[in-house]
């Protein structure tokens, strides 16, 4: 089975009064008639409450609710950083859109936390007065899909000199495009409001240029963001630069005006393999996202695009990283040598072969990064399987396989990469095909350090036992560097009022190093959705979210991969189960009844096995798992 990705980015314009609200998921090209028409969550379910503080600490996660918008158009994607960690603060902020009855209404908005997440104050702003106001006329039906920074002068640890900062696309007045990047920012007390609309395009594109800012962060007192042009003219037929520069820029402080004066500091310009639409005979270039990340030494960079290069490696036709990097602080970057990913033991030994026997062709989507103590890169993708090794099959996939993965990839010093799976997810076929409103759910990919870069982690949304994800807690893993250690996978919403009730979470790029609750917390947001995408949501914050020192330890880890490698699903069932397992050599599955006699054995060798029971009585099983170096036992019901 086959699947056709639909060209460009998740932000790709049309035409059309709602074009800015209903973003397209730029994964899937569906076939109407087969997609699953949902929508799960109607408003008397819905558990939007008032926004409240105070949590009670009791050393696990709690939810804390913080801001409201319109709707979920943001927080969607990957690339944006909503969240912001600032450690020097020990504060915590997240930018969004306002709570508005207004139609297609983007006032900006800011929620923050100076005691390092515990107690918030919400929906503070308006960041963008003027366009409130109707002051400012160049801009359109509003300002969407933000990106958030905190920002203090350099030595300060006093959240009162601190400012809030906000990049974004804006429509433009009258043009069916976004023209504008909107540049907005304010003392965390709402004073020194500044509200600018930019446009880095050159001249000769005139006005009808698309732009997205991703990736944007706080590094050495500087604000940096990376955004490209999504189209260039309004006839398709002749759009033939979609996503082919992308702009760096960098905004200082400046203390007459308390605001970010912005310049271009470089360009990118990859040499893209080109996709033919056939429906309208037009070109473009195939790009999943971008975006850009800074080490904690301040002076090592890296900017990526995951898409198709033109390249003499033996697949070409797959969206792939593609990576430049500086170590001077972003004055000079350096592209990096490209890299052969499926020539990767992880890849090899874990994707599909492309069409059923040719290589493996890993096909990147939906990507976050962080840079490490070490300077090197670190990207967390889901990664899917190319269909082919044909230029024809650029956007196609292999679909129909139980798992795909999310895959840590990392660079390896100047020319080597290499990778780890970090957990296996649900068919993303049958996850695309659920929707919420007009947009599929997403597993969100998100990657964090900690402010000296020594640990990574990773957070992500899943669901244990459905194939399709109709809901999902979010699960979390963390790396040690200096050991090469991986913590075991967390579920963070586990036995919180939202367990399997999360969705489009957004995680800080720095994480909290000495938290109240763990000594690495996680800075996360999440949304409960009203009954489609397009009503009010309620942002959540996760507090006390996170990890222990002693999670890094083998025997700790050991032990907690088990736990959470093996689940048994339905429990209680008719008496069909089935077990998700370790990959363990020499491991053995038996099921005995009440009296202790053998009702069930086999040996393990998959990680994934069915036990039919259904010829035995109702009542209670114990279930046994044997291996090496582990012995579990579990309840099983047969009703």
């Amino acid at each position: 089975m086959i699947k056709n990705l639909l060209l460009g980015i998740l932000l790709t314009s049309s035409t059309g009064a709602l074009f800015a609200q209903e973003a397209r998921d730029y994964r899937t090209i569906k076939n109407q008639e087969q997609s699953i028409d949902i929508t799960p969550y109607s408003s008397e379910y819905s558990k939007l409450k008032i926004p409240q503080n105070n949590p009670t600490k009791d050393g696990g996660a709690e939810t804390i609710f913080i801001g409201t918008s319109g709707n979920i158009y943001t927080i969607l994607l990957e690339g944006n950083n909503q969240v912001d960690y600032n450690p020097d603060l020990n504060a915590v902020s997240f930018i969004h859109r306002k709570d508005d009855n207004a139609p297609l209404n983007g006032v900006m908005q800011y929620d923050y936390s100076t005691d390092g997440g515990a107690t918030w104050e919400v929906n503070q702003g308006p960041l963008s007065p003027g366009f409130e106001d109707g002051t400012i006329t160049n801009v359109g039906n509003g300002l969407r899909y933000p990106n958030g920074v905190l920002w203090a002068p350099e030595g300060s640890t006093n959240a009162d000199d601190a400012y809030i900062v906000g990049h974004g696309p804006a429509l433009s007045e009258g043009i069916t495009a976004w023209g504008n990047i909107f540049e907005v920012s304010s003392k965390l007390d709402g004073t020194n409001t500044s509200e600018n609309y930019a446009n880095y395009a050159p001249t000769f594109m005139g006005e009808n240029v698309d732009f997205h800012p991703y990736g944007t962060t706080n590094v050495n007192g500087k604000i940096w963001s990376l955004s490209t042009q999504i189209n260039s003219t309004e006839d398709a037929a002749n759009d033939t630069i979609t996503n082919q520069v992308f702009y760096l820029t960098r905004g200082t402080f400046n203390d007459e005006t308390f605001a970010f004066d912005y310049e271009v500091m470089e360009t990118f310009t990859p040499d893209y393999v080109r996709i033919l639409d056939e429906t309208d005979n037009t070109e473009s270039n195939f790009v999943q996202n971008y975006s850009l990340t800074w080490g904690p030494d301040g002076m090592t960079g890296y900017v990526y695009v995951i898409g198709s290069e033109i390249s003499e490696l033996e697949y070409t036709s797959v969206p792939k990283p593609i990576v430049w990097k500086t170590t001077d602080g972003g004055e000079t970057w350096v592209k990096r040598v490209e890299f052969d990913f499926q020539t990767l033991p992880a890849m090899q030994e874990n994707l599909a072969d492309a069409n059923g026997g040719e290589m493996v062709r890993p096909f990147f989507t939906d990507t976050d990064c962080v840079v490490d103590s070490e300077g090197d890169l670190h990207l967390f993708s889901h990664v899917l399987s190319g269909f082919t090794n044909d230029p024809d099959s650029l956007a196609f996939i292999a679909t129909g396989l139980e798992t795909q993965f999310f895959y840590h990839v990392r660079t390896m010093g100047d020319t080597d990469w290499d990778a780890d799976i970090i957990t296996d997810v649900i068919n993303s076929d049958a996850a695309e095909d659920f929707s919420l409103g007009d947009q599929a759910l997403r597993f969100k990919p998100q990657a964090t350090r900690t402010p000296d870069g020594s640990k990574i982690f990773f957070s992500y949304h899943k669901a244990f036992g459905n194939e399709i994800l109709t809901s999902a807690d979010i699960f979390a893993r963390g790396y040690d560097i200096a050991t090469d250690i991986y913590a075991a996978e967390k579920n963070l919403t586990e036995d919180t009022d939202y367990e399997e009730f999360t969705f489009y979470q957004t995680m800080s790029p720095v994480c909290i190093d000495g938290g109240e609750c763990f000594q690495y917390e996680l800075p996360i947001v999440f949304i409960e959705p009203g009954s489609d995408d397009l009503s009010s949501c309620q942002h959540v914050y996760l507090y006390g979210a996170g990890f222990d020192d002693i999670n890094f330890d083998p025997s700790s880890v050991e032990e907690a991969n088990l736990e959470a490698k093996l689940s048994i699903y339905p429990n209680p069932s008719l008496g069909v189960f089935t077990v998700d397992l370790p990959n363990d050599v020499n491991a053995t599955v038996q099921v005995f009844d009440i009296t202790g006699k053998e009702v069930f054995s086999a040996a393990n060798q998959s990680t994934m096995m069915t036990i039919d029971l259904s010829t035995q009585c109702s009542g209670s099983y114990i279930f046994k798992y044997t291996s090496e170096n582990a012995l579990r036992t579990e309840s099983l019901i047969i009703r």
